[in-house]
């Protein structure tokens, strides 16, 4: 037992003892002209280019316009025809034609719904017949089977005795030789079926009136189904009635706006006539004065486009994208860049630098 607590601690000072790694050094600061490796890169010959192609749009832009020739002066023209004389509007013939018109269209128009209102008042009585049709076929069929059920329970409350009653009548008509026997027999036979009479009697009342019971309750329900289908097809009617008188009062307060609108207009002063245009002593009748065309300024194009913007926009690109891909080869050999030509100290990794970015592709 010692042996082994002694081994458990050999282990763990001998875990305890082992060397922790070594924190990873610095990057090493060094110095990166920013400037001439952007102008490395071949696209920095396109900034050339733009500033070539705005040149020459300032030349263009400063170079005096052509002066504008004088637009030739069109033909003689033909005097224009006199206006006619505006045209008097009958003011009673026309509102009485729109009259007219508008009450045939409102005839015509509650024709056509009492037509739809007709043909929907007979779909909806066709459908309620069926339905009434199919109700009358369930409760007579109801009504079939709860007679049968209480003709049933009748029959057997009284099945018990009519059967006692008809096997003892049956053994009585036996005579017997002897004639007292014989007149006993009688007489308990008569009693018999007296008794047999009158139970079959009760049976049978109490079955018919089971059947009454059962018939009127029958004839309840169909009256009142019929009087339901009754009071929905009058409320069907009224509220098909309803609708109808709403457009048609709709219809013709329209065609009375359109008619007051047509009076009003009728009734407006007509314009007076154009008198026409009189030429000046000093120029021909018939010959239009044409003033010169001023020339149309030669439109600007927006800054978005102009080759100074593409320009800058170009250079910044270059800038940002060399900046990053310059740090980016910096961090992959441990190398802290420093954007300064001040920082005269450090060592210059510029030309490092250059050659890392003409072995590599240019980021998209």
């Amino acid at each position: 037992m010692k042996r082994w607590w002694a081994a458990a601690a050999v282990s763990l000072a001998g875990a305890g003892c082992q060397r922790q790694p070594a924190p990873a050094p610095p990057p090493a600061a060094c110095r990166g002209d920013l400037a001439r490796l952007v102008r490395r890169d071949p696209r920095w010959q396109q900034l050339d280019l733009l500033d070539q192609h705005a040149r020459q749009g300032r030349s263009q832009v400063q170079a005096p316009l052509p002066a504008p020739k004088p637009a030739a002066l069109p033909a003689r023209l033909a005097p224009p025809p006199p206006l006619p004389a505006p045209a008097e509007h009958p003011l009673p013939a026309s509102v009485a034609a729109m009259e007219a018109l508008g009450q045939q269209a409102v005839q015509a128009r509650r024709e056509e719904l009492e037509r739809r209102r007709n043909a929907r008042l007979r779909a909806d009585q066709r459908q309620r017949a069926n339905l009434d049709a199919l109700f009358d076929r369930v409760q007579r069929s109801d009504a079939l089977d709860d007679l049968v059920r209480a003709e049933r329970e009748v029959i057997q409350r009284y099945q018990a005795e009519i059967t006692r009653l008809r096997l003892r009548r049956t053994r009585l008509q036996d005579r017997s030789p002897v004639p007292d026997q014989r007149e006993r027999q009688a007489a308990e036979l008569q009693q018999v079926e007296a008794e047999l009479a009158a139970l079959e009697a009760k049976r049978d009342a109490e079955r018919a009136a089971a059947r009454d019971a059962i018939r009127r309750k029958l004839a309840a329900a169909l009256a009142q189904r019929n009087a339901a289908s009754q009071e929905a097809n009058q409320a069907l009617a009224e509220e098909q009635r309803k609708q109808n008188e709403l457009i048609l009062q709709t219809l013709e307060s329209e065609w009375q706006d359109r008619i007051d609108a047509a009076v009003e207009a009728l009734r407006e002063a007509p314009p007076p006539p154009v008198a026409p245009d009189t030429a000046p002593a000093d120029r021909p009748t018939g010959i239009a004065r044409v003033a010169p065309v001023p020339p149309t300024p030669s439109p600007e194009k927006p800054a978005s486009t102009s080759p100074q913007t593409r320009r800058a926009r170009l250079e910044r690109l270059l800038w940002e994208e060399t900046r990053r891909r310059v740090l980016a080869i910096a961090r992959q050999h441990h190398l802290r860049p420093v954007f300064s030509t001040d920082e005269r100290e450090l060592p210059d990794r510029t030309e490092f630098f250059a050659r890392q970015l003409a072995g590599r592709p240019q980021e998209s």
